[in-house]
């Protein structure tokens, strides 16, 4: 039986990858991108105040360091 696949844009890092699209649609490219969006979701207050949104990569932290 032939599988076929779509394509699509991770919503977190924006890569390209195939899904088999008779399966739970994902909406990640891996596990690491899950548990990011996963983490993003958990941070929550004001912003500038309990968090600060990255100009570069639009992520949420709770400090951005010379880390």
């Amino acid at each position: 039986m032939k599988i076929d696949y779509k394509e699509k844009n991770c919503e977190i890092c924006g890569n390209l990858y195939k899904y088999d699209y008779r399966q739970k649609v994902s909406k990640y490219c891996s596990d690491s991108c899950r548990g990011i969006s996963f983490r993003q979701r958990r941070i929550n207050g004001l912003e500038n105040i309990d968090f600060v949104i990255c100009k570069i990569c639009g992520l949420k932290f709770k400090e951005i360091n010379n880390d």
